[in-house]
């Protein structure tokens, strides 16, 4: 069933590349705790970043703990980009977000990461 639905969503992203529709991204559809469920470095799936997550709060604030930092830092939205401010900035290229899945591309340390995520429901205990 897991790799029914990883070939499922590559389908989507591939789909979704070659259109290049707009995504409504905003502080509002962001909101929330991001479980990332799977993750894949320059092309191939990894393990390193389970039990990761992204946390986009009030205020235009992000955490996440995939860096194994958990502070609070300012963000914006460009486009479809996502700007961490922070000592090391980051930059995450939004390429789908429906409902409730969130897929984001991002450069760590010269690899190419897609990091596809889950809102956990915000009546959901942490």
């Amino acid at each position: 069933m897991k790799n029914l639905l990883s070939i499922l969503i590559l389908v989507v992203l591939f789909i979704a590349c070659q259109s290049e529709p707009k995504i409504n991204l905003g502080s509002d559809n962001l909101r929330g705790h991001w479980d990332i469920i799977e993750a894949y470095r320059d092309g191939r799936e990894t393990h390193t970043l389970e039990k990761g997550y992204f946390e986009f709060l009030d205020s235009n604030t992000f955490r996440t703990n995939i860096f194994k930092d958990t502070t609070l830092y300012a963000y914006t939205i460009e486009d479809q980009t996502v700007s961490v401010n922070g000592p090391s900035p980051m930059k995450y290229n939004v390429s789908n977000l429906i409902s409730d899945t969130l897929i984001m591309v991002t450069e760590i340390r010269k690899f190419e990461f897609i990091l596809i995520s889950v809102k956990k429901p915000d009546n959901e205990s942490e």
